[in-house]
């Protein structure tokens, strides 16, 4: 329900005294029907006629109308003889064709999730009603107890259908009240008799008119008129009704009176939940407000978090320009440094560093002797270690050793020249067997190739060899 106060409500009703009619100037359509995106048409306020071929659409914008002003709308009277309706809100939503035409196959044109809106807008010269519905399916399904609905009724507004089209799309029905609830002279309503009731009081029309208005724009006979007048104005059975309960109640005014006496008690009774209605609009207020503060809320952080971010970065800024001063003062020390190392060198260079750095070269040379040194004495204790010699590393050791070696540096040579003599002779006789085995394979090599004579080897090769 609308936020609204009362005299806004007031007001949106109040008409001057001079009253002005209100004539139709724009409807526009979205997803209606056979009628994809959005579709707009400007009506003349001295006369206009929907003209065009059969199944161009003409009675489809007619059914447009009738659904925002006609209680239980009855579609596509032109071409059902304006005696029965053989189509339905959800075959508008969904774009289906094929029903109620010649074709027997259905189509439909927007099967998944759908939005459809209509906007009817009135005028008067100066002011303008606009009279508006939004429809939306948000699966596949086709009944009509899942299509959700939305009525806007509206003065002097800026808003279109395309306005709220797309801010149903991007915040939903939620999105639209609360935007109906800042505009002024704006009511959005769930159920659509709510809504009719705001537009029948401000047309101050009864309440058969516009149903009368949707059985007479699917008249084609003026023959019918009369029948049809009859039927919603004069035989009016509710008008009957009415004044038969009046005359009933001329009979019972003690009873009435009675009632009054009760009803005025069941008053009193209530009082207390007036004030509880006092304290419910004051909290209602209070939420409201509460409301706005929740909005205002993230702007607040937002700004108090912008300047605590500025602090902060004044406060870097004056670090970095303390740790710049604070650096220039450094590079300055580092070149001061610099400088007395260069002429420290130079000093170091005068008082005679260079023969300083030949020293150090020869000590590094004499060093590396050192570990050659070393690296020999290592392997010289292992060679005496292995021949059983005294270890100890001192001249008198050293000469013991060698005088030891020497000794036995001769007996081996002695003892390898004799078996190198040894040697020798194994070798003549190790050839002597070597060209007697020789010699012995190939006698039998030639006895195996004359196997079949019983004559010497030598004497068949003397034969070969005369022979040739």
């Amino acid at each position: 329900m609308s936020a609204v106060t009362e005299n806004t409500q007031q007001d949106l009703f109040a008409e001057p005294a001079e009253r002005r009619s209100y004539i139709i100037e724009q409807l526009e359509v979205y997803n209606w029907g056979p009628f994809q995106g959005l579709h707009r048409a400007e009506f003349d306020g001295r006369g206009s006629a929907i003209i065009g071929q059969t199944g161009s659409g003409k009675t489809t914008l007619v059914d447009a109308m009738m659904t925002l002003i006609a209680p239980r709308p009855l579609y596509n009277l032109a071409s059902t003889g304006g005696h029965e309706s053989d189509r339905d809100l959800v075959s508008y939503v969904r774009g289906r064709t094929g029903e109620g035409n010649r074709d027997d196959e259905t189509h439909i044109a927007r099967p998944g999730a759908t939005v459809t809106g209509i906007g009817l807008r009135f005028g008067d010269g100066t002011r303008t009603v606009t009279l508006t519905a939004l429809f939306w399916l948000d699966g596949s399904s086709s009944a009509t107890a899942d299509l959700k609905k939305l009525w806007i009724f509206a003065r002097n507004t800026d808003q279109t259908l395309a306005d709220w089209l797309r801010l149903h799309r991007e915040g939903g029905a939620r999105a639209v009240k609360q935007l109906a609830r800042e505009l002024p002279e704006t009511e959005v309503r769930d159920s659509k008799k709510a809504y009719l009731a705001l537009a029948i009081r401000f047309f101050e029309v009864g309440e058969n008119a516009f149903q009368l208005l949707n059985r007479a724009a699917g008249l084609k006979q003026l023959n019918s008129i009369d029948e049809l007048f009859r039927e919603l104005v004069l035989e009016d059975k509710s008008a009957f009704e009415q004044a038969a309960e009046v005359i009933q109640g001329f009979d019972v005014l003690q009873e009435i009176h009675v009632e009054l006496q009760t009803a005025r008690d069941q008053q009193r009774s209530l009082l207390p939940i007036e004030q509880e209605e006092k304290v419910r609009r004051a909290k209602e207020a209070q939420r409201e407000a509460l409301e706005a503060l929740k909005q205002i809320l993230p702007l607040w952080f937002a700004d108090r978090g912008l300047g605590l971010w500025q602090a902060r970065r004044a406060e870097l800024d004056h670090e970095m320009r303390q740790a710049e001063a604070a650096l220039e003062q450094l590079r300055l020390e580092l070149e001061r440094r610099e400088q007395a190392v260069e002429d420290a060198h130079r000093f170091y260079v005068e008082q005679g560093g260079g023969s300083i750095e030949q020293l150090e070269r020869q000590i590094a040379q004499q060093e590396r002797i050192l570990r050659e040194c070393e690296r020999n004495a290592r392997d010289y204790q292992t060679i005496i270690r292995a021949l059983g010699f005294d270890e100890a590393l001192t001249p008198s050791a050293l000469t013991a050793n060698q005088g030891q070696g020497r000794r036995i540096q001769a007996e081996t040579a002695e003892r390898q020249q004799a078996v190198e003599e040894q040697r020798f002779r194994q070798g003549g006789e190790l050839q002597e067997l070597e060209n007697r085995q020789a010699e012995l394979a190939d006698a039998l090599k030639k006895a195996k190739a004359h196997s079949h004579s019983n004559i010497d080897a030598r004497f068949l090769q003397f034969k070969t060899d005369l022979a040739e």
